[in-house]
This record gives structure tokens, sequence and C-alpha cells, in this order.
């Protein structure tokens, strides 16, 4: 691994979660060839790290130009990942994620609502299912994924970011009674919500 925080040695000594922070750390710092070496280290004690390789080299492969641009590894990467961690909770939308990447929206919105359909308690698959929904048709198909979400969910924080996020960037004459509507505190929501 390279200099500095990266450094520390990565033995048996220094235990999983230390090392997990590590890479992370690593990762938001923007090293993410040390951050990569150090997940890749973990993908036999914790296959679940498999899915942050994936992440990770979604996020290079991103930052390049479009012609530039190889999926080989990311492919492998996800392909590892199915394989070693299926049920990892992260999986679902790493996988969305690289079909979008790709400009595969049908394939992420297919693999989003299946996965929706597996564990329709995961609020996040709800939301990623409606920010793909809107990108492959119109804007407006995301409010009634976020309806049934909340019907199936209640009235979560999340659902509330994900409509106001809608209405932010699709304004028009409805927009400023909808950010009202959502700004409002329900009871059922506490000040860290």
């Amino acid at each position: 691994v390279g200099r500095g925080a990266a450094s520390v040695e990565l033995t048996g000594r220094v235990r999983l979660p230390a090392r997990l922070g590590l890479a992370q750390a690593l990762a938001d710092l923007g090293q993410a060839a040390d951050a990569l070496a150090i997940y890749r280290g973990l993908s036999a004690v914790a296959p679940e790290t498999q899915v942050s390789v994936v992440q990770l080299l979604l996020a290079e492969t991103r930052r390049l130009p479009k012609d530039q641009r190889s999926w080989k590894e990311v492919e492998q990467a996800l392909d590892v990942a199915s394989k070693t961690a299926p049920d990892s909770p992260g999986l679902p939308l790493v996988q969305a994620q690289v079909r979008v990447a790709q400009g595969q929206l049908k394939a992420a919105r297919e693999l989003l609502e299946q996965a929706r359909d597996r564990t329709p308690e995961r609020v996040d698959l709800w939301v990623a299912l409606a920010e793909v929904a809107a990108r492959q048709e119109q804007p407006q198909a995301a409010l009634p994924i976020l309806e049934a979400a909340e019907k199936r969910l209640g009235d979560r924080v999340e659902l509330r970011l994900a409509r106001a996020n809608y209405w932010l960037r699709h304004g028009g004459a409805e927009a400023a009674p909808a950010l009202a509507k959502l700004e409002a505190k329900p009871e059922g929501f506490s000040r860290q919500d």
C-alpha cells in the first residue's frame, strides 16, 4: 500500500473494522488505488467488500471521458461480487449504478424492480428505482413510484428528500406547493430525521 495513512501495516493484528475504516477513508480522500488494495485484501474474510471494489472501479471509470472508458474491470469485479456476496445489501444498487453508467436504463430498472420486490422494506431501492424511471421515461414517472413506496413504508424522510429533489429539478407551477407540503413536520419524525 502507498505512503502516509495507507502505510499502516495491514496484518492480522489490525481488526477488520479498522481496515474497512481505513479503506473508506482512503476512498474518501481520492486514493482509490490504496483503498482498492485494502478492499481486495479483505475479500477473502469479508466478501461484501467486493461491492466496495465495484463502487470504486465504477467511480474511477466514470471519471474518464466516455470514449476512454473500459468496462471490463468493472464487469469482472461485479461478477465476483455477484458470486461471492450475492446477499450483500449494496449489490443490487451497485449493479444498477453500473447499468445506468453504461446507458442501460432498462436493465437497471429491471434489477431494481427485482430487488425491490424481494425486499420491499428497503427505501433506498424505491428511491433508486424512482430515479432510474425518471431518467428512462419522463421525469414525472418518479412520482408514482415514490407514492407507492409511501403507501408501503409510510412517510419517510428518504422519500420526502426524493420528492424534494424531483420538484427542485423539474419545477413547474406545482413545485412550490409540493415543496411547502414536504417541509411540514409530521409528528412521527424526530429531530434527527
